[in-house]
């Protein structure tokens, strides 16, 4: 009977040992699911990579008396991926092509060549060179618009456009686009709207969504951006050159 008992008890205690082994793995497999499929991707960054080219298709020359110049036809191949394992939202995006006039200047004054490197790498609000024997010129807008209608990036999704913009060929030396894509983590949290100022620079205003029909505006912060850990706004940019010379 004693030898029993104890054989009894001791196959109790494997059953326990056995249930709360597999308790332990049920819990475990659980957690780790939990912290793969939905924790870990809601803590991972969001971002989105693009690329742009800028490419000469063809020109039509002058064919009457009252047409001044040449137009160039410039290809712009856009493309945009979610390369994160979080869906992305996507707010109003756009482009803005700009086209420069290119002037030799005098590269024998080192001291001047330097000052002007150092001011041009040290800005903050935008992209310029210094050349020792070029300069950039004048520039105007030459055409903008909207980029992408899509609302949503899935993770691993992509987007692409193909554009086409004419340059007069004689008024320009090179042509610049730049193109804008804002992203939010928070899908119909926010809204942006663009405006073209008077240096050709896109600028965004962007509002908080609340009731049907209100939008608030969210004040920038002092670098111009939108701070919100939230709603995780963020600004995805792409810039490209093509010259026009032949």
């Amino acid at each position: 009977m004693e030898k029993e008992s104890k054989k009894s008890k001791a196959t109790g205690i494997r059953e326990w040992v056995q249930f709360a082994l597999l308790l332990f793995a049920s819990a475990w497999a659980i957690w780790t699911f939990v912290f793969k499929e939905v924790m870990a991707p809601r803590s991972a960054p969001i971002n989105i990579t693009m690329n742009l080219d800028l490419k000469e298709v063809g020109a039509r020359p002058q064919e009457t008396a009252e047409e001044q110049e040449s137009l160039s036809a410039v290809e712009m191949k856009i493309s945009a991926k979610n390369p994160s394992s979080r869906t992305i939202y996507l707010l109003r995006s756009a482009w803005v092509a700009t086209g420069y006039k290119i002037a030799s200047s005098n590269g024998d004054d080192e001291d001047s060549f330097v000052k002007d490197t150092n001011d041009v790498i040290n800005l903050s609000d935008g992209v310029y060179e210094a050349g020792r024997d070029f300069a950039l010129g004048s520039f105007n807008t030459v055409a903008v618009g909207r980029l992408f209608l899509d609302s949503v990036l899935k993770p691993g999704e992509s987007v692409s456009r193909t554009l086409i913009v004419y340059v007069p060929r004689e008024k320009y030396d090179m042509l610049e686009v730049q193109v804008l894509m804002p992203t939010v983590a928070v899908d119909g949290a926010v809204d942006l709207d663009w405006t073209l100022n008077k240096d050709g620079i896109l600028e965004p205003t962007v509002y908080r969504l609340g009731a049907p029909g209100r939008r608030v505006p969210m004040e920038p912060d002092q670098d111009g951006g939108f701070s919100d850990d939230a709603l995780e706004l963020q600004m995805a940019t792409s810039m490209a050159q093509l010259s026009l010379w032949h």
